[in-house]
């Protein structure tokens, strides 16, 4: 059950796959993320979720995964960012960009930096700009291991990024 899950991690390929069972007990359709006049961030915040022959608007996916138990849900959209969602409101994070040598272990630096940030709670926007961060330190080298951050250099870069990462948000 999902309310056992505090953070449920999964990419936009595996969020397409949930959309046929969470629009057959939802209905499908919802509106882009927009507010206050602003262009959507991305093509997901803007089209939402395919599959299955369903379309689900990102406010609709993660109302239904909420109101499922989650604590929080984040799908992730490689170089596009991320976004994540509590109770509250939906986040987005841009990526960090870098130079890409190779993705392997880019999804699995972000989630592993998020949870942490989030476990040791600090804000879900300084979680996500950290674990942008680190992704983008991971992909900037081909194996998996080189470019993950030490604790030391992470809080670094999170602090003289501050402004270049900005966490944009809506209501849930």
């Amino acid at each position: 059950a999902l309310s056992q899950i505090d953070l449920l991690v999964i990419n936009k390929v595996e969020a397409s796959a949930l959309v046929p069972a969470i629009a057959g007990r939802i209905g499908e359709g919802g509106p882009p993320l927009t507010g206050d006049g602003e262009e959507p961030p991305t093509a997901l915040a803007r089209q939402g979720l395919t599959g299955g022959g369903y379309q689900l608007g990102l406010r609709s996916f993660f109302t239904a995964l909420r109101d499922s138990g989650a604590r929080y849900v984040l799908v992730t959209d490689g170089a596009s960012g991320s976004f994540l969602a509590d109770r509250e409101r939906i986040r987005y994070c841009p990526s960090a960009k870098t130079p890409v040598a190779g993705t392997a272990g880019a999804g699995d630096a972000y989630s592993a930096t998020l949870a942490t940030f989030l476990a040791e709670g600090r804000t879900p926007e300084d979680a996500m700009r950290a674990a942008a961060i680190n992704s983008a330190s991971v992909v900037a080298y081909i194996d998996t291991q080189r470019g993950l951050l030490g604790r030391a250099d992470l809080e670094a870069a999170l602090t003289a990024s501050a402004g270049e990462l900005a966490v944009r948000h809506w209501p849930i």
